[in-house]
């Protein structure tokens, strides 16, 4: 499927992820990583932050379970816009600051069955333009990175070379 006038030029490859599988827990945790690894990224890169979340989710602050407002209760807190869509859907947007990222590296401690405990999050530069989105907990996570975004990244870490992988349903702006 191509995705028409798409930000996007990279995804996080996290096919593959079937109980019966192979190493089916190595490859889970080193996906988990590697969106980790992103999340630090495209943190550093970006200027705002824009969380998704069901209204629903706010209030199944369980631990353990992949609702959003578990990972979102620690957000709160933080100087934010609150928008709301027709499909009872919910966002909360934040400028990216150090207690921001230590918020989200905080929720990366909890051991979830999930790749990230946040439904839906894209990070924008200053422009507003999106740079990194990850969809249905880190199912579908896609990424606007440069040459030198790829190089500096597979320094920081073998798992980028194996799991990130150029998105050819997106449109070429290398």
């Amino acid at each position: 499927m191509k995705i028409l006038n798409s930000p996007y030029n990279y995804q996080l490859d996290t096919s593959n992820l079937y109980d019966d599988e192979l190493n089916y827990e190595a490859r889970f945790k080193e996906i988990k990583n590697a969106l980790y690894i992103l999340f630090h990224h495209f943190l550093k890169l970006g200027k705002t932050i824009e969380f998704w979340y069901w209204k629903g989710d706010l209030y199944k602050l369980e631990k353990g379970y992949p609702y959003t407002g578990y990972a979102l209760h620690n957000f709160m807190e933080f100087p934010h816009t609150n928008l709301q869509s027709k499909d009872d859907l919910s966002s909360l947007i934040f400028e990216i600051n150090l207690s921001i990222i230590n918020s989200i590296k905080n929720s990366y401690k909890e051991d979830l069955e999930t790749i990230t405990p946040f439904f839906d999050i894209t990070i924008y530069d200053i422009s507003m333009s999106p740079i990194l989105t990850s969809q249905d907990h880190g199912a579908n996570v896609l990424m606007f990175l440069t040459n030198k975004d790829l190089l500096k990244l597979s320094n920081i870490n073998y798992l980028i070379d194996e799991y990130v992988t150029y998105d050819d349903s997106c449109n070429d702006f290398d």
